[in-house]
């Protein structure tokens, strides 16, 4: 074959290969699930441990996103500084599937006068946090915290008031309505910590209904299409009536379940324990404690990524003990 055919056959299957990569989306400049983030211009998010970014890149030849195992360990968790504020910042919850919008609450200026409910942008996982505002409508003077949206941000759930209570709107360009108590799962007792797993098929809270001596438990419900809820049920476990269990954080699958429990065996205070099934039909195992991630003051789980990589955590381990956010990463 003489050089002017190679040249044309070469060029032919370049463009091919352009191609498939546009159909299966590789390299197409879109972060997604289970990418490394190459932008670390934040410089509380530190990927300088975590190797090269293409380890976590999905199989060209499949398009598999890659998983993180469970039972590996966690890198040091590093602070969002650029969400810090001079008060309590806690409890970011991301929208997925892209984790560049994010709802947390914060005791800052320009509050109500207490627990607010802000939301955050980014244009990359790993970029900085930016457009931080009040969702001005769910606010009170009161206290108003524990946000979870759900993924096409067109609902949103938080704590008000000892109890549980559901925002809603008709497009991500109007305001959210005013919230009302989510009164079929709510109890006389303490309901917070709602938290919507990606699909919105499930919602886990916490709950001290069981409980005279106001012991958390960890609950959950299925928002049906009409605004109901299947009946609420304790989330079925080994061990999950052990101590003071609170803030549970799923996987999309629901086969992960990250929580905050007082029990013993843990490093102080409240700290981070994981427990895994093999089916939505079988209870949790027993729970094991998340000891790299884990201090001597209190930890709660707030968001992990589909992917198991990226586990979103606040403690108090901030100076004064002021409540601060954090996140933990892992490779493939």
């Amino acid at each position: 074959m003489n050089a002017r055919w190679r040249g044309i056959v070469f060029a032919a299957l370049a463009v091919a290969a352009a191609g498939c990569a546009a159909i299966l989306g590789i390299d197409d400049g879109v972060p997604r699930d289970g990418a490394v983030p190459t932008d670390a211009s934040d410089a509380s998010f530190d990927v300088s441990d975590g190797g090269s970014t293409s380890d976590a890149q999905p199989d060209a030849g499949d398009g598999a996103v890659p998983m993180c195992d469970v039972d590996a360990a966690f890198a040091p968790p590093t602070a969002f500084s650029k969400l810090d504020s001079t008060g309590n910042d806690a409890h970011l919850r991301l929208v997925p599937p892209s984790e560049f919008i994010g709802v947390f609450q914060s005791v800052r200026d320009g509050g109500l006068g207490s627990t607010d409910i802000y939301t955050a942008q980014r244009a990359s996982i790993g970029d900085t946090w930016t457009a931080i505002a009040s969702i001005a409508p769910v606010n009170t003077t009161t206290a108003d915290s524990d946000p979870t949206m759900s993924a096409d941000q067109l609902t949103l759930y938080l704590t008000h008031g000892g109890g549980i209570q559901r925002s809603s709107r008709l497009t991500t360009q109007d305001a959210f309505s005013a919230p009302l108590a989510a009164a079929a799962i709510n109890s006389a007792a303490s309901d917070f910590a709602p938290y919507l797993v990606d699909d919105s098929s499930a919602l886990y809270f916490s709950s001290t209904r069981n409980s005279d001596a106001g012991v958390s438990e960890l609950f959950v419900t299925q928002p049906l299409a009409d605004g109901g809820y299947t009946p609420v049920a304790n989330v079925n476990g080994t061990g999950l009536k052990t101590g003071d269990n609170r803030y549970a954080t799923v996987t999309a699958d629901q086969l992960v379940m990250y929580f905050a429990s007082n029990r013993g065996a843990g490093q102080g205070g409240f700290d981070i324990w994981v427990s895994t099934r093999t089916s939505t039909t079988v209870a949790f195992g027993t729970p094991r404690v998340v000891a790299e991630i884990n201090g001597t003051t209190n930890e709660w789980p707030d968001w992990i990524s589909s992917d198991r990589c990226r586990l979103y955590f606040t403690s108090d381990r901030g100076t004064g003990g002021d409540q601060n956010l954090f996140i933990a990463t892992k490779l493939p």
